[in-house]
């Protein structure tokens, strides 16, 4: 199962998956899950691409905000294996 929803930053559409396992949407998406709920500019949601800049032009504010160190662990580990890359936005 899947959802469209809007990334707060470029404000393009994409595409969120349903974690049936554990009974949710899929937290990567999700500023809150690596912040561990601090805030940022109302930044809610981004789309894969808008994480991977965050990380790449931001990094000062992502290290500020994430410092769970698993977290980090998780972040660095998605990013290595491509996830970022992988397509999320709509295709129309």
């Amino acid at each position: 199962m899947q959802r469209v929803k809007k990334c707060d930053k470029c404000e393009k559409d994409f595409i969120q998956k349903w974690v049936n396992r554990e009974k949710h949407w899929s937290q990567l998406n999700q500023v809150s899950y690596w912040t561990d709920d601090k805030k940022w500019s109302n930044y809610q949601l981004f789309c894969r691409s808008c994480l991977k800049d965050w990380f790449e032009y931001e990094r000062e504010i992502f290290d500020n905000l994430v410092n769970n160190e698993s977290k980090r662990r998780i972040f660095y580990s998605y990013r290595g294996h491509g996830a970022f890359d992988k397509p999320d936005h709509l295709n129309k």
